[in-house]
């Protein structure tokens, strides 16, 4: 079964240096290289609400995040539980399941179709 968590970033905007203490020390390490507050947070977010998803899954393990060869993240002493994560915008999303399991999520924005008169022929604009 697949089970989906959305976690909303501005939920815990004004929360960042009372939440970044509880994060593993990777994760830490990865937001102080991060510039703009929102990929900061979203980064946050991305390891919170990982922790939930375990929780929620009753997993009986340290929060120990390793990386196969490719560099896919995995919880290490859970070999049956896979997840995946993905953000964009002020959303964090995290897929599990006891397979492996992928998650996209695109923040959609509003376009201006009249570059495409400028840039595309007849049958691209189609």
């Amino acid at each position: 079964m697949v089970k989906l968590y959305c976690l909303d970033i501005s939920l815990f905007e004004n929360e960042f240096d009372n939440i970044l203490p509880a994060l593993s020390p990777k994760r830490i390490e990865k937001i102080n290289c991060l510039v703009k507050k929102e990929d900061k947070l979203r980064s946050m977010g991305s390891e919170l609400i990982l922790k939930y998803a375990i929780r929620d899954e009753n997993l009986n393990c340290e929060f120990n995040l390793l990386q196969n060869e490719y560099g896919k993240p995995h919880l290490a002493g859970a070999d049956h539980f896979y997840f995946n994560l993905s953000h964009s915008g002020r959303f964090v999303v995290c897929a599990t399941a006891n397979q492996p399991v992928g998650v996209d999520i695109e923040k959609i924005c509003d376009v201006n179709l009249k570059i495409a008169d400028r840039h595309f022929s007849p049958a691209e604009k189609q």
